[in-house]
């Protein structure tokens, strides 16, 4: 007869230490079934947590995943689980969640939900890029690089003279793509966010686009797991730098103004850098995502 185990548990965050665990179970039975309660956290579902626990384990087909709703059941008994689940008399085992959290100790599977996304924005030239170049040395995050200025280069000739309408579909799906793909790491720094770039649209092409706003809605979503929780503005109080591709110029007032109207529309809390020194900038924002990251709790 095959030994089967049974596991009933809330797992997030999924940690090494809950893998390490379940790693042990595996190898006492032949089949070892998970059932993923919903955690005590109002914006994790059982569903987060079963995928954190397929993706870990895939391709492993002794491990077995399920959610009460995937069973049909209302609450974790265990009679009816094994029931259901047409276990005999299974090993029963108990789920140990540790005691201290700390982002290196998570699961790979979960970390993109618990990595703090904070956006710096800002006009053209106000040193967005170099600024983010710097963070991300200082506290070892992912960057998320700006996909207008990328989808220039590899598509526009490496100048925004040709830039149109049509190519912020494009832009805008190539950033998102880009966050989902990232997020790895305990912060990850978005260069540039779809509330900046649904303005340039607006100043350039003098009217606003659907995917943009769509994209503003999904990553401004409490619901979305990659949402961009913190946004960094940079002043345009600092040296202009013509690089060929930027065409405001003079217009930098006017482009700050829109955008902190439009932050303003959706009700945007922003940390603002305003010191005209590159260093003191540095300092500044590096100041502010200490206090973020040191107030987050797994």
């Amino acid at each position: 007869m095959t030994a089967h185990g049974l596991l009933i548990g809330r797992f997030a965050p999924l940690t090494q230490s809950h893998l390490q665990f379940i790693n042990d179970l595996a190898g006492k039975v032949d089949a070892l079934h998970i059932v993923a309660l919903a955690p005590n956290h109002a914006t994790v579902t059982a569903q987060d947590t079963a995928r954190w626990l397929q993706v870990s384990y895939q391709g492993l087909g002794f491990i077995h995943i399920h959610t009460l709703a995937s069973l049909n059941l209302t609450n974790a008994d265990t009679d009816a689980i094994c029931q259901v689940l047409n276990l005999d008399r299974p090993q029963l085992f108990d789920n140990i969640t540790p005691t201290t959290i700390h982002f290196e100790t998570l699961a790979p599977a979960c970390r993109y939900f618990y990595s703090t996304k904070i956006a710096i924005v800002g006009g053209e030239s106000s040193g967005k890029t170099t600024l983010i170049g710097k963070l991300a040395g200082h506290f070892g995050a992912d960057v998320v690089p700006e996909m207008g200025r990328l989808y220039a280069g590899t598509h526009l000739g490496g100048t925004e003279v040709g830039l149109q309408y049509s190519d912020y579909t494009a832009i805008a799906t190539n950033h998102a793509t880009a966050i989902y793909q990232s997020c790895q790491s305990a912060l990850t720094l978005i260069d540039t966010d779809f509330i900046t770039t649904q303005v340039f649209c607006e100043v350039y092409e003098n009217k606003t686009h659907p995917v943009v706003n769509a994209f503003i809605d999904e990553f401004y979503d409490d619901n979305n797991p990659f949402q961009i929780t913190h946004t960094i503005y940079l002043d345009n109080n600092v040296k202009w730098v013509a690089d060929g591709m930027r065409r405001l110029g003079n217009q930098r007032s006017v482009f700050a103004q829109r955008l902190l109207d439009k932050y303003a529309t959706y009700d945007r809390t922003l940390y603002v850098i305003d010191s005209d020194d590159y260093h003191q900038r540095y300092l500044k924002t590096a100041e502010i995502i200490n206090d973020i990251l040191k107030n987050k709790t797994y």
